[in-house]
């Protein structure tokens, strides 16, 4: 985890090794490094992960079952019962108003140490068993008051076994009460005025050990946007340094091919993506390489948009890369280029890792002598035997499919290109910031005309058959049909229909008037690329596959899709598999199988029934899974933050980029240079995404 709270100005009574501290010996100093605390400073950013309330001492007579409660009241007697293996070590306990027994498990000391007619206060969960009422014993203390147990909102830390809470707690509050507002406030005066936020040492008292919630809240509140907004102030810092070296080129000369394609399009362009268009072209004509993330829903028309760019490049004698994910997207992308950009006169090849050895030194040579304008292909293209004459635009399709290094090799050739990233399905905006943050963005939210919402169905067992009937009377309208199945071959594990067994049904039972056909990864480039020719070209009536189809096949006449085993996607990949319809004036279905049974797998069902909007899909599956979840944190450098939260405070992050980037306008020479000290710091400690 980085530390955007960067503090390497301690004062001396916060500079005390943690193996100096009462009650920490070398095991637990060993543990609390291995937590980021190597001093006593480092437990005021140790922030806890959650609070309990305990304020309040219950009476005996008035607590509440299956709730923790604090009691207070003497032992009027003790025993340990000896269960199998267990021990259990019980204190009656009254506080004059009705006993309670206190419960230990496998303690058997705590009879030793706590006598008859002693006061004590416990805390733990209450219920009612064996016609007596019990409390479940997390903590306890003997002392008439202790600040660290009970009177006031307790933290509770992320802890490993050994690392008692009232340890914690004892080394926060030496660490709060040390500091004495020592540390200095890093944000600038501006901010904190604007936002109302309070003082970083108010903040980090209220933070451990808070008066009331709603000090707690404005402590959260101000620690949050110090750290997300030293994240962006960093990610910005690193953009500038990056990419406005002066390095990139300038594609000044006029776009002389974009009249030529707008005007045999036989459609005009939506203003979502004429504006795209439009900031594309402004970033490609200045000297700083172009760094821009493009957001669409599946069938928005990014493609097109990115085509332009691509038109812009050619116009000023530079080459383009165009890079997929896989070699089926590759091909179909390969496919659809061929009908736009040789009617231009451009020239465009194709490059994968099964190109054949031949061909693939002739399109080389072509690419390095600068006979290509347009490169298509996969990751091959960023092999080191690949090299481009004059690469001026670099176009990266579905982007979370790459690792950020292949597109990070990409962009770092000289003269850098422009890059333009394109997502396969919407991201969350607050998630786009963060994972991109380095990237401006260009959103299309609105639909080509034309484009048929599609109705999407649950489909529970009983039904199915009535199903097939419908689909039937789609095909004899002259329809196609995708069929979708997770696996391949049937797995004794996991309770769903396989491709094999699913294309047998489909071609002896229900569809045998039909032509049926099965597509999935195990099969060699050619029977692939037949089989999606021919489903292409109306001579399949259903294609049974696996997720192989998930992106950019394009086929308008196919009006319905079913996905089997629903319960084993997500909804992002469930939301691209049904992009596969809809794509053509034919109204279309996609029909929904399997058998959910976690809460989370049945939302994702009704939100893929309620909406159509993959910026809502997308927002719905960023509040079930999480931002981690959802893009996968390791892969995707997702930051992980020690008190920010991404869903949590996405109001804030919009707010806070465009004050990054009006820091020269709104802070002192002082405060910049206060920040750009912390930035260096934060860089040097750590690798910033």
């Amino acid at each position: 985890m980085r530390n955007y709270f960067v503090t390497k100005d301690y004062p001396s009574s916060l500079n005390i090794p943690i193996q100096r501290i009462e009650g920490i010996g070398k095991k637990r100093s060993i543990q609390l490094k291995r937590l980021g605390v190597n001093v006593l400073g480092d437990m005021l950013f140790y922030f806890p992960r959650k609070y309990e309330d305990r304020r309040k001492i219950s009476k005996i007579s008035e607590v509440c079952e299956n709730e923790n409660q604090i009691i207070k009241g003497r032992i009027l007697g003790k025993e340990t019962i000896k269960r199998g293996k267990h021990r259990i070590t019980r204190l009656k306990i009254s506080d004059g108003t009705e006993p309670i027994y206190g419960i230990w498990f496998n303690q058997p000391y705590i009879a030793n140490i706590l006598e008859v007619g002693k006061e004590i206060t416990v805390l733990g969960r209450v219920q009612h068993r064996f016609n007596t009422l019990q409390i479940l014993v997390k903590e306890f203390t003997v002392k008439d008051t202790d600040p660290l147990f009970a009177g006031r909102i307790m933290p509770i830390y992320p802890s490993t076994s050994g690392l008692p809470q009232k340890l914690l707690r004892r080394m926060s509050l030496q660490a709060v009460m040390s500091y004495k507002n020592q540390i200095k406030d890093k944000l600038p005066k501006i901010l904190r005025e604007k936002y109302s936020l309070i003082s970083m040492g108010e903040a980090l008292r209220h933070i451990h050990f808070p008066p009331t919630f709603h000090d707690l809240s404005l402590a959260r509140q101000r620690l949050s946007f110090e750290e997300l907004f030293m994240f962006y102030y960093c990610l910005s810092e690193m953009g500038k340094n990056k990419h406005n070296t002066g390095e990139g080129i300038a594609h000044t000369e006029p776009n002389t091919l974009k009249r030529q394609l707008a005007n045999s399009l036989g459609f005009d362009l939506t203003s979502c993506q004429n504006k795209a268009i439009k900031e594309i072209e402004n970033d490609m004509e200045k000297s700083a390489p172009m760094r821009r993330l493009l957001q669409g829903d599946v069938g928005s028309g990014k493609t097109l948009v990115a085509v332009f760019a691509i038109l812009k490049a050619v116009s000023n004698n530079y080459q383009c890369a165009f890079m997929v994910p896989t070699e089926v997207l590759a091909e179909q992308h390969y496919l659809n280029l061929s009908k736009i950009l040789p009617p231009l006169g451009i020239k465009l090849e194709i490059l994968t890792g099964s190109t054949p050895m031949k061909k693939r030194t002739e399109i080389l040579t072509c690419t390095e002598e600068g006979k290509v304008d347009v490169l298509v292909g996969t990751h091959a293209l960023i092999q080191e035997d690949v090299v481009f004459s004059r690469l001026g635009l670099a176009v990266i399709d579905e982007q979370h499919r790459f690792g950020v290094r292949q597109r990070t090799d990409l962009g770092s050739i000289h003269p850098s290109p422009d890059v333009l990233v394109m997502t396969a399905t919407p991201i969350p905006r607050s998630l786009a910031l963060t994972l991109y943050g380095d990237l401006k963005i260009s959103m299309i939210e609105t639909m080509p005309p034309g484009r048929q919402n599609i109705s999407t169905f649950y489909v529970p067992e009983n039904k199915r058959e009535g199903m097939y009937d419908f689909i039937r009377e789609l095909i004899k309208e002259g329809r196609q049909a995708y069929f979708v199945c997770p696996l391949i071959e049937e797995s004794e594990s996991l309770n769903v229909i396989a491709l094999n067994e699913m294309a047998v049904l489909l071609k002896e039972r229900y569809f045998n008037e039909f032509t049926v056909e099965i597509l999935h990864g195990r099969l060699n480039k050619e029977e692939k690329n037949d089989i999606m020719n021919d489903f292409r070209d109306g001579k399949i009536d259903v294609l049974a596959a696996t997720t192989v189809i998930e992106v950019g096949i394009d086929v308008p006449n196919a009006a319905v899709i079913v996905i089997e085993g629903v319960e084993r996607y997500g909804l992002a990949q469930l939301h691209q598999l049904r992009g596969r319809v809809g794509r053509g004036r034919h109204k279309s279905y996609c029909f929904l199988l399997g058998n959910p049974r976690t809460p989370e797998s049945k939302k994702r069902i009704e939100t893929m029934i309620k909406f159509n909007d993959g910026f809502n899909i997308a927002e719905a599956d960023f509040h079930i899974r999480g931002p981690g979840e959802l893009m996968g944190t390791q892969q995707h450098g997702m930051p992980r933050f020690k008190i920010a939260d991404l869903e949590g405070d996405k109001g804030l992050i919009k707010s806070i980029i465009d004050e990054c980037g009006n820091l020269p306008f709104t802070t002192s020479p002082e405060e910049r240079e206060v920040l750009l000290s912390l930035y260096r710091d934060i860089v040097t400690d750590h690798d910033v995404n």
